[in-house]
C-alpha cells in the first residue's frame, strides 16, 4: 500500500470507464514506475554481486550442457531458504 493512494481498489473491471481521476491515474503510474525502478536496481545489484558465480555456472553449463541440483549447489553454494517439500520428494 502506498500512503498517498490509500487502501482502495483501483481496478477497471467494468470496461474502459476509469473509476478514478486523471491525477490519481498519474499517481498510480508514478508508484508503479518507482516499484519497477527499485526492483530493477535491486536485481542489477544482486547480479553484479554474484557475477563471478554466475560466470562460473555458465562455464560449467557450457562444458556439461546439463546440470543437476548438486552441481548448482557446488557452484552457487547452499540455498538461502529450504527446498519445497515437493522438490525434496522428487530428489
Amino acid at each position: 500500500m502506498v500512503d498517498s493512494l490509500g487502501a482502495v481498489n483501483y481496478s477497471q473491471k467494468d470496461g474502459y470507464m476509469k473509476t478514478y481521476s486523471e491525477r490519481t491515474g498519474l499517481m498510480i503510474d508514478q508508484e508503479v514506475k518507482n516499484i519497477i525502478n527499485s526492483q530493477y536496481a535491486a536485481c542489477k545489484a544482486l547480479l553484479e554481486e554474484k557475477k563471478d558465480k554466475i560466470e562460473e555456472l555458465a562455464i560449467v553449463l557450457l562444458e556439461k550442457e546439463t546440470l543437476a541440483l548438486p552441481d548448482i549447489v557446488d557452484i552457487l553454494g547452499p540455498r538461502p531458504f529450504p527446498l519445497k517439500e515437493g522438490l525434496l520428494d522428487y530428489l
